[in-house]
């Protein structure tokens, strides 16, 4: 595939940017006038005798609290900015409640265990609710915000220490709650009040440290040997609470922990800042020793950013919060140790090694902008011996240009204001991502984004700004957002070259200037993403140009003469194009200024464009000297009170365009290729379409230069050729007609046949495999198809696509595939691909394996060749499964996660000559798609000619057939004594020639049955109760023992969802001396979440205690499809009076239907 597909329509909308500002939604700001009183507690500051810990010191010390009280009060920027920002926080009212209260005594925990994510998302809520209560309530001094942040701690304060149980990622997900909840306690122990319940007291104290802060800390942050970003959030949390607790050891176990982490099991992931802000000098190779690779020049690289940026922009803030520990209890480190040391070269965490910290944020911002950035591979895993287990070998473009979760501004005000530097100078790109900076309230995809609120921390930075700060306050200010959708070029953007500049136009508007050149003038749009399709760029430009969009999009947009004017550009991405965190914008043209305003996201709901019947991609038109060639670019628009103006720019001498009608006439005196745009205009937006003619100087040679595409040797598509073939011949017929223009019609119909000629089997030019995203009829890759075959490691399809560990290509009825090899490869993450085969089929049940070895595990790119005997075998389906789970590199023990970033297909396509147009499958009984046993099963049949001789099987079943055209045809069955399950059929027929069609097993339509035996079906509303584990969600509805019912009233557009997550259930009783012996269990998914029911397990028990697992986990739950559980499938068949649905994934109880078939026993 090319760079850039095509050049795609344009559209212009006259829509000024005032009226476009009527419906923009508006940031509001919150009335703080109300929260304050003239109470101002006071902070009594303790140095601990033992630990020599400074109180409060969890970061924020008096010092800062005092600064920022003062400047708030005072409504002295930035901080009131920030302060007001922060009162849009739901954590910000003054009626918030803990999130783990019981409903029955709200002083006591609804839960006194920690041992889930579900517990853990009441830990993240509640600690920002105290953190933000405790700021509020010292710079108010309203006890309100006191008494509520007292609340929650009091709550978690009584956690049972003996429930704590590690669940998985709580060494990610516990860090940012306990140091916002240690923040609180800290605040508020030293701080005055004037009502005596809300003191803190002793056994505030040492309830806090023992049944929240030591529990949290030995079952989830004790481990100095988690990966990267993983560990140093597990040593903020821990740091946090041994300042609190006054544990000296434990905190100078942290701070070495946090420099460099010595004794790490394994150096290449340890998320200190010695190994993860890295001095690379040798370019490290799998195998060797970490010394022996080839030397590089030494450069400070940070090595998450081979992960990707999210991850790595987490590292940074994460070091920032470390950092704030460190000065406000003024501890130094040795220099190369990063041990707490008072030597005389002892420094700060920042000035450690050299400034690393700044060094590796300079070094993030410089790829996150959008510069090119040098890449060494380096260890990210590295064997005790020194020995390299496994590397980085690019930088990720995950997330690339993205600002949201960037929060590590307090090192600009560090190095300003505290060591004097310039940091434009020290750390340009960082200095530069500094200035562009979002809001502390942005939007993001046309969400409302609350910083205070980010769940990664870093949102509060503010909070530390010294009080010089002030003079600057206009720099640490991110430009308000006025509008969910419209994304300002001018605040976030990177000049690459002197041809572009942020200008500003007398009214105000601020605007990217760029000068096209003929190489290009790019920039790099930032922080754009949308989900939405249709983009509209606002433009002024003097001249026509082009404009290059990658990546994501990578195509390429006609930018018109606007003539000075502001006018919209629209763009429409097809499934397969994306507009993410960074948009490069190249404009190419002879000196053109382009202005780039803005980018609305949400142009697809404001522009109406009209649209050209002849289509919306490039016209391309052939004819010959003194001939006259006529073209209708008539265009139609959706509203019909609106009239279409036809314009044409740069459209060669003595032609004519119809402004009225759109009709184009020329007659060309001179041969050549001449390219012009025509537009389309309702006054209010304008469509426009590059032309190009290529005019010959006879017909002779017309004919030849439209035939120029046909190539003898390749395989077309019948249909395209077909087409061609016809045109041709119509084409030769005419040409000794005396009429020019009948035969210069029939001429660009035979160009136009010519350039729709489609190949059977289109390859990559890179490798010469099948290039198939837009050739399949469906795949399991869905969006992510395109990353399969565009060379590039660092895209891919996530694991979230392949629950059950595989892909499926589908190369639909008219087609099939075979193939002598196939290409892979893997992410960062080798084991997610390494194990895997792959497999043909035509019936999507019945696989075939066709490569006898297995993928290896290596990053590198890896081919595997089909066996002998089925090379020539040619299949509609491709599979690619992970067979044999391998260990990863970072834990040692199986992900059981499938992910690839490459896919080739070696090989070719055929066509198989299908007659069957289209088929359906239904029942005049079915319900939700079900049928039983007993009823009748319809298959409707049309073939694209007369078949004969056709026969159809269904369930194993012979089908009575009829027709009365030997077109349409309907085949029927009733259901005897046949499996159940999902309903199958083949149909076998003979073409009007007498040869046999392919065997067809699939419909058209998606349309399919679910066949059960009705008999057994055990009716759990008549003979048992069902009692869920919860509440439904989100506490205020369905009581426990009656939302489980919802999934068994046979509607499925009803489901059972509960107020816990991970681990929630639901218990049927079949009641005292009853019980049940199962034969069939089946399952609908809930519609839109089926991927909750993954994991799902039934158990039996005789006593409400002891359960037996029943089934294995359910694995690929699809939505509309029941998931069937049958009697082979069962792993006991004994009798159980209690069964019980289970997960102990997050899924909420998330299951639309279940039904039970077996025996009903009674004593």
């Amino acid at each position: 595939m090319g760079k850039f597909k095509n050049i795609k329509r344009i559209v212009f909308n006259a829509i000024l940017l005032q009226a476009l500002q009527m419906w923009a939604l508006p940031v509001s700001a919150a009335d703080t006038t109300v929260v304050f009183t003239d109470y101002l507690p006071a902070i009594t500051e303790e140095t601990n005798a033992e630990s020599g810990f400074q109180h409060p010191g969890i970061g924020l010390n008096k010092k800062l609290l005092d600064n920022v009280r003062n400047k708030v009060r005072n409504k002295i920027e930035p901080w009131n900015t920030y302060f007001n920002a922060m009162l849009e926080s739901s954590a910000a009212s003054v009626s918030v409640t803990s999130s783990n209260q019981s409903s029955l005594d709200t002083s006591k925990p609804g839960t006194y265990a920690f041992n889930s994510q579900g517990v853990n998302s009441k830990f993240i809520s509640d600690a920002l609710k105290a953190y933000t209560q405790a700021i509020l309530y010292y710079v108010t001094g309203n006890e309100t915000y006191r008494s509520n942040a007292m609340h929650i701690i009091r709550i978690w304060s009584q956690m049972d220490p003996d429930q704590y149980e590690y669940f998985a990622d709580a060494c990610i997900h516990t860090g940012i709650p306990l140091n916002r909840m240690t923040i609180a306690a800290e605040i508020l122990r030293y701080t005055s009040c004037e009502t005596q319940a809300l003191e803190w007291t002793s056994d505030d104290t040492d309830n806090f440290i023992n049944h929240l802060i030591n529990p949290v800390i030995e079952t989830f942050q004790s481990d100095q040997n988690q990966f990267m970003n993983q560990h140093n959030y597990t040593v903020l949390g821990a740091m946090s609470g041994y300042l609190f607790a006054d544990n000296l050891e434990g905190y100078e176990k942290t701070v070495e922990w946090f420099t460099v982490n010595a004794t790490a099991n394994d150096q290449g992931y340890s998320g200190s800042i010695k190994q993860l802000f890295r001095y690379i000098d040798t370019e490290a190779e799998i195998g060797q020793k970490v010394s022996d690779g080839t030397l590089v020049e030494g450069h400070v690289q940070h090595v998450e950013m081979g992960r990707d940026q999210a991850h790595a922009g987490g590292d940074l803030t994460n070091s920032v919060i470390l950092s704030r520990m460190l000065l406000a209890q003024g501890t130094k480190v040795d220099p190369v140790n990063g041990t707490v040391s008072t030597a005389a070269n002892a420094v700060g965490p920042y000035e450690f090694l050299e400034d690393r910290i700044l060094a590796a944020a300079d070094y993030f911002w410089q790829y996150m902008l959008g510069y090119d950035t040098a890449w060494t591979k380096v260890a990210y895993s590295i064997a005790s011996d020194e020995t390299v287990k496994d590397t980085y070998n690019y930088i990720s473009p995950s997330y690339r240009g993205r600002f949201n979760t960037a929060n590590f501004w307090d090192l600009y005000s560090y190095y300003t204001y505290v060591k004097g530097e310039d940091v434009a100078k020290k750390a340009p790109y960082y200095y530069e991502a500094f200035t562009k900076k979002l809001p502390s309230n942005f939007y993001y995809e046309g969400s409302l984004n609350i910083n205070w609120n980010n769940v990664d921390g870093g949102g509060d930075f503010w909070l530390y700004l010294p009080d010089e700060a002030e003079e600057d306050a206009a720099l640490f200010l991110g430009k308000e957002q006025t509008s969910p959708y419209i994304i300002e070029i001018e605040d976030r953007y990177t000049a690459f070259d002197e041809n572009s500049c942020t200008k500003s136009d007398e009214d105000g508007t601020s605007y990217v200037r760029l000068t096209a050149t003929k190489g290009g003038s790019k920039i790099a749009l930032l922080n754009a993403s949308t989900s939405n399709k249709t983009v509209g760029f606002m433009i002024r430009t003097n001249g026509t140009a082009m404009l290059e969009m990658s990546p994501g999009i990578n195509d390429t947009l006609v930018i018109p003469d606007t003539s000075n004017e502001w006018r919209y550009v629209a763009y429409t991405m097809d499934d397969n194009q994306s507009l993410g965190d960074i948009l490069y914008l190249k404009v190419i043209g002879n000196a053109t200024t382009v202005d780039l305003d803005f980018l609305n996201v949400n142009a697809g709901a404001l522009l109406t464009p009209p649209t050209f019947t002849a289509g919306d991609t490039e016209v391309k038109l052939i004819a010959y000297k003194d001939s006259l060639i006529r073209f209708d670019f008539t265009a139609t628009d959706s509203s019909s009170s609106d009239s279409i103006i036809y314009e044409g720019y740069d459209i060669p001498d003595l032609s004519e365009l119809n402004t009225d009608s759109g009709c184009f006439t020329w007659t060309p005196t001179k041969a050549g290729t001449y390219s012009f745009v025509i537009a389309a205009s309702d006054k209010t937006t304008v469509t426009a379409n590059n032309v190009t003619i290529t005019v010959a100087n006879d017909r002779s040679l017309a004919v030849q230069e439209a035939t120029a595409l046909y190539d003898s040797d390749k395989i077309y598509v019948e249909a395209s050729l077909k087409n061609y073939q016809t045109e041709y011949s119509n084409t030769i017929a005419l040409m000794e007609s005396d009429s020019d223009e009948e035969f210069s019609q029939q001429l660009q119909k035979l160009y136009t046949a010519a350039n729709n000629l489609e190949l059977v089997t289109p390859l990559l030019e890179s490798d010469k495999s099948i290039d198939y995203p837009d050739i399949v009829e469906s795949s399991t890759f869905s969006t992510s198809i395109t990353n399969m075959v565009d060379g590039n490691p660092g895209t891919g399809v996530s694991y979230l696509f392949a629950p059950s560990k595989y892909h499926i290509l589908d190369f639909g009825p008219d087609y099939k595939v075979s193939a002598t090899g196939f290409g892979f490869q893997s992410n960062i993450f080798a084991d997610r691909l390494a194990g895997s085969a792959v497999f043909g089929s035509n019936d999507k049940t019945t696989w075939t394996r066709l490569t006898p070895e297995l993928t290896a595990f290596t990053q590198d790119f890896q081919t595997l060749d089909v066996a002998d005997e089925y090379k020539n075998f040619s299949y509609r389906y491709i599979k690619i499964q992970l067979l044999n789970n391998y260990p990863d590199v970072i834990h040692n023990s199986t992900q059981n996660l499938f992910e690839l970033s490459e896919f080739r297909i070696y090989g070719q396509r055929y066509e198989i000559g299908n007659k069957i147009e289209s088929v359906s499958i239904g029942s005049d009984q079915s319900v939700s798609s079900k049928v039983s046993l007993g009823d009748t099963i319809k298959l409707t049949i049309k073939a694209t000619e007369a078949i004969q001789n056709l026969s159809v099987q269904i369930q194993g079943q012979d089908a009575i057939v009829s027709s009365e055209d030997n077109i349409h045809w309907l085949a029927e069955a009733v259901m005897g004594d046949v499996p159940t399950g999902e309903v199958s059929f083949s149909i076998d027929y003979e073409k009007a020639d007498g040869s046999k069609g392919n065997t067809v097993y699939q419909t058209t339509d998606d349309s399919y049955l679910f066949l059960v035996d009705g008999s057994k079906l055990l009716d759990v509303n008549l003979l048992a109760s069902v009692t869920a584990s919860d509440v439904q969600w989100p506490g205020t509805g369905l009581s426990a023992d009656k939302v489980g019912y919802l999934i068994f009233d046979g509607d499925i557009t009803t489901y059972g969802d509960l107020n816990t997550s991970s681990g929630s259930y639901y218990t049927i009783d079949f009641k005292e001396g009853k019980s049940v012996d199962l034969s069939e269990i089946v399952l609908m998914p809930r519609a839109g979440y089926d991927t909750r029911l993954n994991g799902l397990i039934i158990q039996g028990s005789n006593d409400n205690e002891t359960w037996t697992n029943l089934t294995n986990k359910v694995t690929d739950a699809q939505e509309g499809i029941w998931y069937d559980i049958q009697y082979d499938d069962l792993l006991k068949h004994e009798s159980y009076r209690y069964i019980r649905i289970y997960n102990d994934a997050s899924w909420n109880g998330n299951v639309s239907e279940v039904e039970f078939y077996g025996d009903y026993n009674k004593e």
